[in-house]
């Protein structure tokens, strides 16, 4: 079966590998992006070639850096222009704040309970 990446699956096993080693299912990191598990398979199999959005909320969630998951991919697709590509990778990652960022940022303002002390945060004034 040949696949849309031809023979380069490395970075689909990286992807793989990550998961495993996070203990995360597919169907997990299906639900933390709004994909289904299937998708995820799809990927790591190098089935499949996920936009740059995608992408960037999948390296948030394997607490990785996005700069390598967006190369594989313009490579995948053959965006060999660096210049345009690297503009418009750059737009893309100035347009979506890290997903921990804003959880992060929620949890500050009191949106969501500290798991640390029985789903109650304490508020300091």
């Amino acid at each position: 079966m040949s696949t849309p990446l031809g023979r380069d699956k490395i970075f689909p096993q990286h992807l793989k590998g990550r998961r495993e080693f996070l203990g995360l299912s597919r169907r997990q990191v299906a639900k933390k992006i709004g994909k289904s598990g299937t998708y995820i398979g799809n990927i790591e199999n190098a089935e499949a070639i996920p936009t740059y959005d995608f992408l960037i909320m999948l390296a948030d969630v394997y607490d990785e850096d996005p700069v390598p998951y967006l190369v594989w991919r313009a490579q995948a697709k053959g965006e060999y222009d660096m210049h345009r590509w690297l503009t418009s990778v750059q737009v893309k990652l100035r347009r979506r704040p890290p997903l921990r960022t804003v959880s992060m940022a929620a949890e500050a303002q009191g949106k969501y309970p500290d798991n640390t002390d029985g789903g109650e945060q304490a508020h300091k004034s």
